[in-house]
Parts: C-alpha cells; sequence; structure tokens
C-alpha cells in the first residue's frame, strides 16, 4: 500500500444525504414554527386561564364575603331590634299568657328580615314564644310552649296583620328554652353572641343562632332573645354560585368542622353507637374536591385556625393541578369562619386542549405539505449531483475517462462543467502523482536503514521493506500509541521493561520534537535487536503534526564490537596500571637501598679517618651490578 493512497482513505465522515438534508430543512423550519407558535400560545393558555381562575374566585370570594357578611348582620341586627323593644316594653318575657302586641311585633320582624327562620324569646323559668317561618310555603307561624300546654309546642296561623290563627299542631315532645343549645350558650357568655351550629327538630334542618341574654336594671335574668338562620339558605346561596363545572365553595369553623358546601353536603353525621347526631369534620367529607382542598389547607397552614386574610393557593394532587382561594370570615360576636373555593384547573382547559388538539393537527398537516414540498425540491436539486456523485467515485476508483453531461444552465450546469474541467486537470495531476510516489516509494525501498510513519493515533501507515526485516512484520494500522512497544516488542535495552511510551521517539514527534536515541531493543524469535532510532515529526499547512516519520536501524553489530572494545581497552588498563605499581615498588626499594649503603659509607669513612676517593665510580659500579 502506498503511502499517498493510504493517506486519502484512511479517514471517511460520517455520509449524511443532502436530500435528507432538504427535506429536513423544509420540515424543521414549518415544525419548528408551528410547535413554537403552538407551545407558545398553550403556555399562553395556561397563564390566561391562570388569571381567569383567580380573577373569578377573587370576584366569586368577593361576593360570597358581602352576601354572608349582610346575611348574618341582618339576623344580628334584628336580634338587637328585639333587644331594645324590650328595653322599651314594647316586647316582655311573661310568656305563660298569650302576648298579642309581641306576637304582631315579632311577626313584623319576620317581614322586614326574609332570611330569618326563627325569632325566640324564652323566660328563665323555660316558656317560649317564636315565630317560624315555613319554608315549604313561606308562610309565617306562632309558636308557643308554656304551662297552659304542658310545656309542647303549639304551632298557630297567622293573618295578614300577624294576629294568631287556629291552631296547626302540637309537639308531643316537651320544650323546654331553657334546654336549648341558643339559651344555654347565651348564659354562658352574657353577652350578644352567635351560637354553635345545631340540627334543628325536624330532619334535615340546621340552624345558628344569634341570641343574647336580657336581665332587668338590677341585673336579674329576664330570658333570652334569640334570631335562627337556617344554613340550607347558605347551602343554596354557594349552590347558586356557577362557578365551573366541577368547582366546590365551602365555608368551615376554625375547628374544621363544616359549616355549609355548594355540594349540600349535611353539615351533621350519625356516629355508629351514639343517638346524636355528630358534627361534620371537612377532612371526613364525602365531596372528593372538598376534602382534597381541605387537606392542602390544613397541610398549608399547619391547621385551620392559622388562615390569616385572603389568599390564592395552587396544589397538584394525583396529576390534577387545582386552584383554592380561602378568605376568613370573623366578627366580634364568637363568629370565626373560613370560605374556600377549590376549582379544578381541567374546568378552565376544554377551550386551551381543543386549541392544542387543533395546532397539533395543524403541525401534522404542516409536516405533510413540507414534506412533500421537500421531497420535490430535493429530487430537482439532488438529481444531477446524484451523477456528479456517481461521476466522482468513479474518478476515485481510477477511471478518470468519466465526465458528467447536465444540460442545464443554472448552478449546477456550471458545477458540472467545472467538474469536467476539473476530471481532466485531476487526471494530469494524478498522472504526476503517481510518478513522483513511485520514485518516492523506490528511493524508500533502497535505503538500507528501516523507515515507517506513523499517525499521531499511532496508526502504522507506511514500512519499507528494510523496516520489515528488522521488525519482522509490517506496517500494523490498528494499534494505539500505548500498544506500539507490546506490538514491536520494543524494550528499554538491557532490561525486560517495555519501552515506555512518554519516553519514545514516536511520542516525542507526536510532540513536534525530533529525537535520537540508542537504547532501545527489539526482540523477535528468540534474538535481540538493538536498534537506533531517529524520529523527525511532519507538519501540514496549519503547524499540526500529522505524522511521525521514524528512521532506524540494527547497530546489534556495532555494539558488540563497541562493547568488545570497551572491554579490551579496560583490561589493558587494568594491566598497564599493575605493571606501574610493580615499577613503583622496586624503584622506591631501590632508592631505600642506595639510602641505606650511603649511609653505612659515610659510617664507614668516619671509623677509618679517610674518605673514599673514588666513590661515583664505586657507585656506578655498585649500582651495575645491582642491574
Amino acid at each position: 500500500m502506498s503511502l499517498f493512497s493510504t493517506r486519502c482513505t484512511s479517514k471517511q465522515p460520517k455520509k449524511i444525504p443532502l436530500r435528507f438534508v432538504l427535506v429536513a430543512s423544509f420540515v424543521l423550519q414549518i415544525v419548528g414554527t408551528v410547535g413554537l407558535v403552538g407551545y407558545l400560545s398553550f403556555r399562553n393558555g395556561h397563564k390566561a386561564v391562570e388569571n381567569l381562575a383567580q380573577q373569578l374566585m377573587g370576584e366569586t370570594s368577593k361576593r360570597i364575603e358581602e352576601k354572608l357578611t349582610n346575611f348574618l348582620e341582618t339576623a344580628y341586627l334584628a336580634n338587637q331590634l328585639n333587644s331594645a323593644a324590650i328595653a322599651r316594653g314594647e316586647l316582655n318575657f311573661n310568656l305563660e299568657q298569650p302576648q298579642p302586641q309581641s306576637e304582631r311585633f315579632l311577626w313584623h320582624q319576620m317581614q322586614t328580615f326574609k332570611n330569618i327562620q326563627w325569632i325566640s324569646l324564652g323566660s328563665e323559668t323555660g316558656e317560649y314564644l317564636g315565630i317560624w317561618r315555613n319554608q315549604k310555603d313561606n308562610s309565617l307561624q306562632i309558636v308557643t310552649a308554656n304551662s297552659s300546654s304542658n310545656f309542647l309546642n303549639v304551632y298557630y296561623a297567622t293573618d295578614a296583620f300577624g294576629n294568631r290563627g287556629q291552631q296547626l299542631h302540637r309537639k308531643p315532645e316537651v320544650y323546654d328554652a331553657r334546654q336549648r343549645p341558643w339559651y344555654k350558650e347565651a348564659i354562658a357568655a352574657n353577652k350578644p353572641m352567635w351560637t354553635s351550629i345545631y340540627p334543628g327538630f325536624t330532619p334535615g334542618t340546621v340552624y345558628m343562632a344569634v341570641t343574647q341574654p336580657i336581665r332587668d336594671r338590677t341585673g336579674k335574668l329576664l330570658g333570652v332573645c334569640a334570631v335562627d338562620i337556617s344554613l340550607s339558605d347558605i347551602q343554596n346561596f354557594l349552590d347558586e354560585i356557577k362557578l365551573s363545572q366541577k368547582g366546590q365553595i365551602f365555608a368551615i369553623e376554625h375547628s374544621g368542622m363544616l359549616v355549609a358546601s355548594s355540594s349540600g353536603e349535611f353539615p351533621f353525621q350519625q356516629v355508629p353507637g351514639k343517638q346524636e347526631l355528630q358534627r361534620l369534620h371537612v377532612l371526613d367529607s364525602q365531596t372528593p374536591l372538598i376534602r382534597v382542598a381541605a387537606e392542602y389547607l390544613y397541610s398549608h397552614f399547619q391547621g385551620f385556625d392559622k388562615i390569616q386574610g385572603q389568599q390564592q393557593l395552587q396544589f397538584t394532587k394525583g396529576g390534577e393541578r387545582y386552584f383554592v382561594e380561602v378568605l376568613p370570615l370573623s366578627n366580634n360576636y364568637g363568629l370565626k369562619w373560613s370560605i374556600a373555593i377549590a376549582v379544578p384547573e381541567s374546568d378552565f382547559m376544554a377551550e386551551i386542549n381543543s386549541n392544542t388538539r387543533t395546532t397539533i393537527l395543524l403541525c401534522l398537516a404542516a409536516l405533510l405539505v413540507s414534506t412533500t414540498a421537500g421531497v420535490l425540491v430535493a429530487r430537482w436539486v439532488t438529481l444531477p449531483l446524484l451523477r456528479l456523485n456517481e461521476a466522482a467515485k468513479a474518478i476515485a476508483k481510477g477511471e478518470f475517462d468519466r465526465t458528467v453531461g447536465v444540460s442545464r444552465v443554472d448552478e449546477v450546469g456550471e458545477l458540472a462543467q467545472s467538474f469536467n474541467e476539473m476530471v481532466v486537470q485531476l487526471k494530469n495531476s494524478f498522472q504526476a502523482l503517481a510518478q513522483s510516489e513511485e520514485k518516492f516509494a523506490k528511493l524508500l525501498e533502497c535505503l538500507p536503514v528501516g523507515v515507517i510513519a506513523l499517525t499521531p493515533a499511532g496508526s502504522a501507515i507506511f514500512m519499507n521493506s528494510m523496516g520489515g526485516e528488522i521488525t519482522g512484520k509490517g506496517a500494523v494500522a490498528d494499534t494505539t500509541p500505548e500498544e506500539l512497544s507490546a506490538t514491536y516488542q520494543l524494550y528499554v535495552a538491557g532490561t525486560d521493561r517495555l519501552y515506555p511510551i512518554e519516553d519514545s521517539p514516536f511520542e516525542r514527534a507526536v510532540m513536534g520534537k525530533e529525537t535520537f536515541v540508542e537504547d532501545m531493543e527489539l526482540r523477535r524469535d528468540g534474538k535481540v535487536i538493538r536498534l537506533q532510532v531517529r524520529s523527525q515529526p511532519m507538519f501540514d499547512d496549519r503547524g499540526n503534526v500529522i505524522y511521525a516519520l521514524i528512521v532506524f536501524q540494527d547497530i546489534t553489530a556495532r555494539k558488540q564490537a563497541e562493547q568488545i572494545l570497551a572491554d579490551y581497552n579496560r583490561r589493558l588498563e587494568m594491566e598497564v596500571t599493575s605493571r606501574t605499581i610493580e615499577l613503583a615498588e622496586i624503584n622506591a626499594r631501590l632508592e631505600l637501598e642506595i639510602e641505606e649503603r650511603k649511609q653505612a659509607e659515610k659510617n664507614y669513612s668516619q671509623r677509618a679517618g679517610f674518605q673514599l676517593k673514588y666513590y661515583p665510580k664505586f657507585a656506578d659500579f655498585f649500582c651495575s651490578d645491582r642491574r
């Protein structure tokens, strides 16, 4: 494989068809635009729904607050008028005998205040006088209970002026006003107040009363006057408010006991084992939305008595989003309620969901139209380009006689003409390149050293025959820089350690540095080959390393000769050193003997009294004798 061909085909970009690009551009633009518009529309719809829900609940809560406040204040006002009438003497608690004036006064009060269910007077001896509004026919009836009736409730009809008419019926139960909730709670509080909610004698009726104890100037208790309202009126009012399809409105006390709701749920329940009805807690409500909203409010405020001020909230339960508004309703007479409005978001989302479905259909239609248009345009554009592509592939295979015939006069036609001209130029260039490559390959093959070209990824793209002879294998394409030493069995000379990648000539060349090393061994077939390696980086026009060119040769014989020469020089040096030491020792002994002889002659001359006249000759003779 030639160096040039390997370089040109080593890396292919990922193929993305032009037809796909053209069609996708149409589709993405249309779908993206429609989808974005649909998303913004859906999002704005959600925001509009939220604003609408908050506005609607705000207006509804304001309406409820005004209605209930007026409803309750009317009852309180009526009771205050009755209390004032007692103080003026128009009413009295002498209830053992008929009281035509009191009966007419109370009757006119009932005519004036249409939302009152009962007006009651209860004496401290247990007698009772009241006016009752029959909700079936809206008629007013006088009700009494005293000793003359054995304390049984007796109902009388009234005429158009409030006068007592015929007796209608008599309740069989004994009625003592002092035992009624409105009486007992007023006495316990000793001030005007709203009583707790209590069931009426008629099944299904629930009342609460504004009540006030009456005393004379000395403080003696005379009795209690009270005005009852029916909670069914509040229920009906809440039910008439058409907030949404599934929305619910309910009123609760701070204890969590249900007062009234738009669902019409009775605020009392029969508990097994107990004769009297028990108040219904809102968390036990049988209306799912009321129960879910109450659970959220209880959790959010950590108790119903912690609700402060009007608030609008949102929560999600079971995948459904809900809007909630809560409004405290209280006064100075013991009334502590909270009014809650709960609406599921789905009640407002019908139109939004319809618009969403329309948007999806528009997206699908736009997708179909844009895809069809994209395919047609892509075919018109890409068909000539496909011919160009086929011709280009033929040229890539070496078929330089292939040309493109396109009769169009637009840009594609100009491209085809330019392509044909390029084919001619490319054919000439390839011929020249092939000749140059052939010369280069022959040159590399003639070199007495191994030559290998590696990519920065460690893949070998060329190795000459001498390199294959030295390594025992050709160029290994599928390898990495970390695997080069193991692939070609390269070791640090004199060790069993693979040549480290960070010190290798290849890595230095990839870093853009020239390198020369002689400490590398190649081991194959039981032989150890000492290598001399030189690496050279090859750069492109931008200064990036594209190849690492590595030249190597077998220097085993040279290294062995150098080792032999080094061993010989070392032995010769050791021999010379040894001889030099011996001569030095002999010379030292000789000098010592000469010195000893001189000393002996000197001593002898002194004793004999004469000096040797011919000492130098004698010494020369002695020394020559030694030699």
